[in-house]
């Protein structure tokens, strides 16, 4: 049975991205000989841990939130396709089922970008994997119409709302004064993200990194969206201020809180160490479970803003969550006129024209953190 590669699913280094090829594995033995990673699946039938290398090869170009996205969207429609028509096959995917299952969700209220992400997975499945008929239902102009009127009642994008200055002097004496080592600790991360200008997930991928002066250097393994072999294997450089707008030493007390926690210390910059399993912040849940899965945004998100509740109003706190913390700086330096240049350098954002040259170099950071270290 393929399902003999659960196991080692279980044991998988990335536990969360071996489920979401497990459930792809499932999809493609709906009807195996239907299409070619189904026909590779059954010549591994017996063997589990060839199945799992088959099906890690198949995805190995794709992040692990773009496989779950993707296999979460069709395993939607292939169970409510089950339901309706129970004695019809899988495949082809068929257009007439596919238009239904679109007003469905639209009469009924569903996700708005639930119709318009199978619709990305359907070419994704038909180009790469030839699943019959894919391409031609998700071309259909009745099903890109309906997909397009559920998409239209999606809420307005909008960024996320900056911490105030004085929000950020408050993480920083809370980094020294919560009486829970945990909560010092999520603090003191929050001071990472906000004066390094990163996301959660960007912070979690610190590999090595060391005190030099009042900056905090370092790297990150890659850039969150990276999957080109020159992106993935080039570290991103981190300069971060040691020191916040109070003039404390936040990242002593950080890594301190660290210790005190038991977590490994981060490797140094001599050591350029490239450790893909470390994590800089574990959920509160794996020092339970002992998984060691690092802190998402979502509980960022929360504890960020149970930090700031202590201090603040809800009404001041309304709107911020953990992506407010790379905004911040950035956001600052658009109100003071710094250049887009400077704030691209700045917010580590890839840019095609420019080859992304910048982005990698630490020296580059010196013009764009000068000029943020004048203004703060």
């Amino acid at each position: 049975s393929l399902h003999d590669a659960l196991p080692i699913s279980q044991q998988h280094a990335d536990a969360e991205r071996a489920s979401a090829l497990m459930k792809w594995c499932d999809i493609f033995m709906l009807d195996p000989e239907a299409t070619p990673p189904g026909k590779m699946l059954l010549r591994c039938a017996g063997s589990g841990e060839s199945a799992m290398r088959v099906m890690e090869d198949l995805f190995r170009k794709k992040a692990t939130s773009t496989i779950k996205q993707r296999v979460g969207s069709l395993g939607l429609f292939l169970a409510w396709f089950k339901v309706q028509k129970p004695s019809d096959p899988s495949f082809p995917i068929d257009e007439e089922a596919l238009y239904e299952y679109a007003c469905d969700c639209r009469d009924h209220g569903k996700s708005a970008s639930r119709v318009e992400t199978l619709l990305g997975t359907l070419k994704y499945v038909g180009n790469v994997f030839q699943f019959p008929g894919a391409l031609e239902a998700a071309a259909s102009p009745r099903v890109e119409g309906a997909s397009h009127g559920l998409f239209l009642t999606k809420a307005p994008r909008a960024r996320a709302k900056e911490l105030s200055p004085s929000m950020l002097c408050w993480l920083e004496v809370a980094c020294f004064a919560l009486p829970s080592t945990f909560d010092r600790v999520v603090a003191g991360l929050c001071m990472l993200c906000a004066m390094g200008r990163m996301r959660a997930s960007d912070a979690n991928r610190l590999r090595h990194a060391s005190l030099i002066g009042r900056y905090y250097e370092g790297a990150l393994s890659r850039t969150k969206t990276a999957k080109s072999k020159e992106k993935a294997t080039s570290f991103l450089p981190l300069v971060c201020p040691a020191f916040g707008l109070l003039g404390r030493n936040w990242l002593h007390e950080f890594l301190l809180s660290r210790s005190e926690l038991g977590l490994d210390e981060v490797p140094s910059l001599a050591s350029r160490s490239n450790d893909v399993g470390y994590v800089l912040v574990p959920s509160a849940s794996s020092f339970e479970t002992g998984d060691n899965l690092p802190l998402k945004s979502s509980e960022l998100s929360d504890r960020l803003r149970a930090i700031l509740g202590l201090g603040f109003s809800q009404q001041d706190i309304e709107g911020i969550s953990s992506h407010s913390l790379k905004a911040t700086l950035l956001s600052y330096m658009n109100v003071w006129g710094s250049t887009f240049e400077v704030n691209e350098i700045l917010g580590f954002h890839v840019n095609k024209e420019h080859g992304s040259a910048l982005n990698y170099t630490r020296d580059a950071l010196k013009i764009g953190r000068a000029s943020c270290r004048e203004r703060v």
